[in-house]
């Protein structure tokens, strides 16, 4: 008997259902609204761009899903986790713990030291000095700045401070990365050294890579492109690779059948 296999699913990290978000007071004249009913389903593992011109709605959304602002209407799930029903340390702490991230502007203290800035999300979640000191370095050694963990920040050149962001973003091990335009202020050699690091962590660990961005060559090198207008998702397309396993249908033989000859019995 041949034995059936069922598909497994992804599970999904990110379940965000007609998600709304209105700025201003509800019967104001300025009231703004930047989302307008967006659902949007994001699986472990996956890379997604989130692609859209100026005012489309995509830092907002971004912020809703990192959990950096509340939704005004929908909900939203995080690995099975209804968000709505966490108090304001337990989301604290799911954002520290799950979530890293790689912004444009890279929000350092230029005085202080890489290796400090780089810790900084270990210190909120209360880690002893050794553990943050041996995880920092280790987060460093991986994006190649392990050299450079005494130096000030604001003695580093773009490229160097997008890379200790990268590694700040490492170093709580979390399961999903939003980089809201992370080459934007790159020149290309350094963009393309961030996005091979990005990628890497992605396709070699397994990290949800979500990608903010206006470039579509960065959005072409997701798995996924997501694309807003208005506030309201227009496009969500799957990138095909040539990859793919493709499963042959195979049709087992069937056994004969034996003859079988009843007995009949005597009347």
């Amino acid at each position: 008997m041949a034995k059936s296999t069922k598909k497994t699913e992804t599970p999904l990290v990110i379940d965000a259902r007609n998600l709304t978000k209105t700025y201003g007071k509800k019967r104001s004249e300025h009231k703004f609204t930047a989302l307008k009913n967006v659902s949007l389903e994001i699986a472990q593992g996956e890379s997604v761009a989130i692609i859209g011109k100026s005012g489309s709605g995509k830092s907002t959304l971004m912020h809703t899903l990192a959990l950096l602002d509340k939704p005004t209407k929908g909900e939203l799930y995080f690995a099975g986790q209804r968000i709505g029903k966490l108090g304001s340390r337990g989301l604290n702490r799911t954002r520290n713990r799950e979530l890293g991230f790689v912004f444009q502007q890279f929000f350092m203290n230029a005085n202080d030291t890489v290796l400090n800035n780089v810790t900084l999300p270990l210190v909120i979640a209360g880690r002893s000095f050794f553990t943050r000191r041996r995880r920092a370095m280790e987060a460093l050694r991986a994006v190649g700045l392990e050299d450079k963990a005494k130096n000030k920040a604001k003695d580093l050149s773009g490229g160097q401070k997008q890379r200790v962001c990268i590694a700040r973003a490492l170093v709580n091990n979390p399961s999903v990365i939003f980089a809201d335009e992370p080459t934007g202020n790159l020149d290309s050699a350094t963009g393309a050294m961030v996005e091979k690091i990005l990628f890497d962590l992605n396709r070699k660990q397994g990290i949800t890579l979500i990608i903010v961005t206006h470039d579509e060559d960065i959005a072409a090198k997701c798995q996924r492109q997501v694309y807003l207008k208005d506030g309201e998702i227009v496009s969500d397309t799957k990138k095909s690779t040539k990859s793919a396993k493709t499963t042959k249908k195979t049709t087992a033989k069937k056994a004969p059948k034996k003859k079988t000859t009843a007995k009949k019995g005597k009347k």
